[in-house]
């Protein structure tokens, strides 16, 4: 009698620890699957952030991709503005931005107006 008692403790125990194996189990593969999905989400969006420099200590300037349009917005701690639109850029493997030199050049021009820097 004592051992059927033992017995049926012994079993209880390895089922209710079997259940909790399970149930953790079916958890982190449920937490995997959102993760992934989300990662995929993300890497999928029609906004992609290239580059983004940092210009003071709440203003920064970041060059977009949002869908076929290349952007170039000022971002501040209140504001957002487009600075420029560029042409969309073919892209034949991963390369940089293909920014003419007198584009840049004016770009310098005119964020130094934006931001009050003196050339």
């Amino acid at each position: 009698m004592l051992q059927s008692i033992l017995t049926e403790t012994m079993f209880s125990k390895v089922a209710i620890w079997s259940f909790k194996i399970i149930v953790i189990i079916i958890l982190f593969t449920w937490v995997l699957k959102r993760i992934i999905l989300t990662k995929n989400a993300i890497n999928n969006s029609s906004i992609k952030v290239l580059e983004r420099i940092s210009v003071g200590s709440n203003v920064s300037i970041v060059v977009l991709d949002v869908k076929e349009m290349r952007l170039v917005i000022g971002v501040t701690s209140t504001n957002i503005s487009i600075l420029y639109k560029l042409p969309p850029v073919i892209e034949k493997g991963k390369q940089g931005l293909s920014i003419k030199s007198e584009d840049i050049e004016n770009i310098k021009k005119d964020l130094s107006h934006v931001f009050g820097i003196k050339q």
